[in-house]
């Protein structure tokens, strides 16, 4: 590596009407770090505005670029999400794959590392970091810091021009769209009951929900909540919003959360919302969804969404050391 090496905090736009150098050339960098690793990360201008500066339920977010001779050749980006049982401090970034093998990620996630300390809290606190099986060199890069593999996440899919999976109603439930300016207290209420008990849940507001509308990452017209007695007991969210997400053969779409809250739970719920949200996409023309989950998830989803026709296509590893 060479003695020009600069690292130095990101600077975010004036507003959101406005870029500068530092946000057009992480996209660039992302963009084509993601055609050689294929790890789905690929975004635009907009998206990761919208990502890094909006989203209110990351207390602290810091992101860190790494320069040489002024080219953007690699970066980090630390954020806190506060839980009831601890504080944890989350690391994702990329090197540019021409410059790998330099040490300039060990220098960014250490330097993550560090403010992460600086920044906690309270203990136990974590640091973790996330990578895909698909980036070369990643998970030696976490472990050779002592990190070690806690979770694993799949990334499965399914196209939408093989046999769709068939409705199957609950008695005393009604699937319905979202509604807006109606429904949020209700969905907020069903979707912290039911993610309660998942690795990793803090609590989602008000003021998270709307700016995860902004950001597409809440879709109130792709969204379908199940009914009972009045309240929200289960939902679908789907999104159309990330950029890989458009194929050569076609706009596909993510489900970003299927949930049902207890009580509810184990009476075939979870599987009427998936079929139904599947069926919609496919009414509206996408080709195919992808789904994310957790290996280790209590209700053992991964089964639900196999028995869905999905298959895994890529999988993330959470390492962590508690600091």
């Amino acid at each position: 590596m060479g003695g020009h090496l600069v690292l130095r905090k990101y600077v975010p736009p004036v507003d959101e009407n406005s870029t500068n150098p530092d946000l057009e050339a992480l996209v660039a960098l992302i963009n084509a770090a993601d055609d050689v690793d294929g790890a789905k990360r690929t975004t635009t201008v907009e998206q990761l505005r919208h990502d890094m500066d909006i989203l209110p339920f990351r207390p602290v977010s810091e992101t860190y670029l790494a320069k040489d001779e002024g080219d953007l050749i690699g970066y980090a980006r630390l954020e806190k999400m506060v839980t009831e049982e601890a504080d944890c401090f989350a690391c994702r970034g990329i090197v540019r794959p021409d410059r790998r093998r330099e040490g300039i990620g060990t220098r960014l996630v250490q330097h993550a590392l560090t403010r992460a300390r600086a920044l906690k809290g309270r203990t136990p606190s974590y640091f973790d970091v996330e990578v895909s099986t698909s980036i070369a060199g990643a998970g030696e890069l976490a472990r050779s810091l002592d990190l070690k593999p806690v979770r694993w996440f799949l990334l499965m899919g399914r196209a939408l021009t093989t046999e769709l999976p068939q409705l199957c109603p609950v008695p005393g439930i009604r699937l319905r769209p979202f509604v807006p300016g109606r429904d949020e207290d209700s969905y907020l209420a069903g979707f912290n009951a039911a993610f309660s008990t998942h690795w990793g849940f803090f609590p989602l507001t008000r003021d998270d929900l709307s700016a995860m509308e902004v950001t597409g990452w809440f879709d109130p017209d792709q969204t379908i909540v199940a009914q009972a007695d009045g309240e929200i007991v289960g939902l679908c969210v789907c999104t159309t919003a990330a950029p890989w997400l458009s194929q050569d053969d076609g706009q596909w779409a993510l489900v970003e959360d299927l949930a049902v809250v207890p009580g509810w739970q184990r009476c075939g719920l979870g599987r009427a919302l998936l079929a139904t949200a599947v069926r919609q996409l496919h009414a509206a023309g996408y080709v195919g969804v992808y789904l994310g989950v957790d290996t280790d998830n209590v209700h053992d989803a991964k089964s639900l969404y196999q028995s869905a026709g999905f298959e895994e296509v890529m999988r993330d590893v959470v390492y962590r050391l508690e600091i």
